[in-house]
């Protein structure tokens, strides 16, 4: 996890558009001045629905240091879980929705690299309502945290996507043909009108793939729980799908940030001013696979 922050910290400095850019004042300044952005991050994320406007850099700087690391260490923990059920090829396909700034794409790089050293390639099609907002911290991530984690190739394309408007996945539906993975990871607790979002779901798992596997993980949010509850019973009524994984409460150790992060950002080792590190993430995990075609019964012939 020390690369990973290394790799954040780098890019924070030499990318366009967050330290960079400033004319005064050294790194560490820098970071100090991230404080409010960490507070209001962190007040928002209190309420069951969340609603944070990420347009400055200030703020995905703010994110990327206080919460990307521990959604990167999350995604890897719900790809080795599924270890046994995924059999990935020299070229992998995954499909990531609300991923902002793509913790879960750096976390499944991570992942080939420890278990797959075959594959040498990963097409990642990125889907977001904010997708251009999200193109420096997402720079970050492609330029400097996956070639720490991966030496693959990784193409990364980016969408704009409201998962809330009725019918938006069918305007994307050749960009989410034949992929290996979709992923679903922190992005529901930001969701307004859920109902059409569950349509787009389904309509998810009848384009899918056979043998693709479907993964929705999220912080213990009650929104949360009830879309993927709403999921698992849609799940349930296909006879083409099968559930992997069903976890209510899972939990990640947060590893510490670099001491310069301490002692200039995550100041208080408390937390009630909003400026600890974090200690753990909890979450819940829903997986399925797409493991054969339904049956047609208008092709059965009885005579």
């Amino acid at each position: 996890m020390q690369k990973l922050y290394e790799a954040i910290l780098k890019g924070l400095q030499e990318s366009g558009g967050f330290y960079n850019d400033r004319i005064e004042g050294d790194f560490k300044s820098y970071l100090a001045s991230l404080q409010s952005f960490v507070k209001r991050l962190r007040q928002a994320y209190r309420n069951n629905r969340v609603a944070v406007d990420y347009s400055s850099t200030e703020m995905q700087a703010a994110y990327l240091i206080a919460y990307y690391p521990h959604y990167v260490k999350m995604a890897l923990k719900i790809l080795r879980i599924l270890s046994s059920n995924l059999n990935f090829t020299q070229t992998v396909r995954a499909c990531f929705f609300g991923a902002g700034p793509c913790p879960e794409v750096a976390g499944l790089t991570q992942f080939l690299a420890e278990q797959f050293p075959k594959t040498e390639r990963l097409v990642a099609n990125v889907y977001d309502i904010a997708s251009n907002t999200w193109t420096p911290s997402r720079n970050i991530t492609h330029q400097y945290v996956i070639p720490q984690l991966w030496q693959g190739q990784v193409e990364l394309n980016s969408y704009s996507l409201n998962l809330c408007a009725r019918q938006s996945f069918q305007g994307i539906r050749s960009s989410l043909e034949g992929a290996d993975l979709y992923i679903f990871q922190n992005c529901l607790n930001e969701l307004g009108d859920t109902l059409p979002a569950q349509e787009n779901v389904n309509f998810l798992f009848d384009t899918s793939s056979q043998g693709s596997i479907m993964i929705i993980a999220d912080l213990q949010y009650g929104q949360n729980h009830t879309f993927v509850q709403v999921v698992r019973e849609m799940i349930n009524r296909k006879n083409d799908f099968k559930i992997l994984a069903d976890e209510r409460s899972l939990a990640i150790r947060c590893s510490l940030p670099p001491l310069v992060v301490r002692r200039n950002l995550l100041t208080d080792p408390l937390g009630p001013s909003f400026l600890s590190p974090r200690v753990n993430v909890n979450f819940l995990l829903l997986a399925a696979c797409k493991n054969k075609q339904a049956y047609n019964y208008s092709d059965d012939v009885p005579f």
